[in-house]
């Protein structure tokens, strides 16, 4: 049993569609939707070995009306995101 479900989902896999896109892009990319980042070397770490997709999670709140614009409230930082006790 658990053979043939084994080889279903190996052959109704669903293709990735979306590209790799490198920490340093996510960075740009965050800097262009108004997050403020300072160390952005610092910030690449924390994307390189957190992830964004685990991180994004915590920037959804710090995200303006209407989130699907995927803009940052004023003064939103991403020490905001990496660090919250700070």
């Amino acid at each position: 049993m658990c053979g043939s479900f084994f080889f279903y989902t190996m052959c109704n896999r669903i293709p990735f569609q979306k590209p790799y896109t490198s920490a340093h892009d996510l960075v740009t990319l965050l800097q262009s939707r108004g997050m403020t980042i300072v160390d952005t070397v610092k910030a690449e770490s924390y994307l390189e070995y957190i992830g964004y997709y685990r991180l994004s999670a915590y920037m959804y709140p710090l995200l303006q009306m209407p989130k699907e614009q995927h803009r940052y409230k004023p003064n939103t930082t991403f020490s905001q995101v990496a660090e919250p006790s700070a």
